[in-house]
C-alpha cells in the first residue's frame, strides 16, 4: 500500500515536473519589457510564473487596453501571493492524489482566484470598463490552447467569470 501512494505521488509529482520544465524552455526566448513582465511569441495566453520573482508573461501582439487589463489582473495575483497558494495546491494534489475532494477543492480555488483577481481592479468600474474587460476575457477564451489551463488568464471558467464582471454581486448577498 505504501508502494502504491510513493508511486503516486512519484508520479504526480514528475507530470507536473515535466510540464514546468517544458514551459520554462518555450519562454527562454521570452524578452524582458518594464519591470517584471515578458513577452513570448511561444504562449497564447498571459500568466504569472515563479514564487520568489514572479515574472508576468505576455504574448506578442496585445493591443493597449487588453494589455491594461491583463496587467491589472496578473499584477493582483501577485498582490494575493496567488503563484505561492498554486504552488501548495500542487503540492497537495501530489500528496493527495487519491482523494478527489483535494482535486475538487484545488479546482475550485484555482476558479476563486481567477474571480478574485477579476472582481479586484473592476470593484467600482462603470459597465463599459467591465464590458470591455470581458471581451478580454473571451478573446482569450477563443485563443487558448488547452495545454497550460490551471495557469491561463482565459480559462475554461469564462463564461462564470464574463457573468460576474458584468453583473457583480452586492457586498452582503449570499448566492
Amino acid at each position: 500500500l505504501i508502494s502504491l501512494y510513493l508511486a503516486g505521488v512519484f508520479t504526480l509529482g514528475t507530470i507536473y515536473l515535466v510540464q514546468y520544465i517544458v514551459l520554462k524552455r518555450r519562454l527562454a526566448t521570452a524578452v524582458h519589457g518594464k519591470e517584471n513582465v515578458w513577452f513570448s511569441e511561444n504562449i497564447n495566453t498571459p500568466f504569472v510564473m515563479g514564487v520568489v520573482h514572479p515574472r508576468i508573461y505576455l504574448p506578442y501582439g496585445l493591443d493597449k487596453v487588453s494589455g491594461r487589463y491583463i496587467l491589472k489582473h496578473e499584477r493582483t495575483h501577485i498582490e494575493h501571493h496567488d503563484p505561492i497558494i498554486r504552488l501548495l495546491g500542487v503540492l497537495c494534489l501530489c500528496l493527495h492524489w487519491w482523494n478527489p475532494l483535494v482535486w475538487l477543492a484545488v479546482y475550485l480555488m484555482n476558479q476563486d482566484m481567477e474571480m478574485c483577481c477579476d472582481e479586484g481592479f473592476l470593484l467600482r468600474a462603470p459597465l463599459a470598463e467591465r464590458k470591455a474587460y470581458a471581451d478580454v476575457l473571451l478573446s482569450f477564451a477563443q485563443k487558448r490552447s488547452g495545454l497550460w489551463v490551471e495557469l491561463a488568464f482565459g480559462e475554461s471558467h469564462t463564461e462564470k467569470r464574463i457573468k460576474n464582471v458584468l453583473y457583480p454581486k452586492k457586498k452582503g448577498t449570499v448566492s
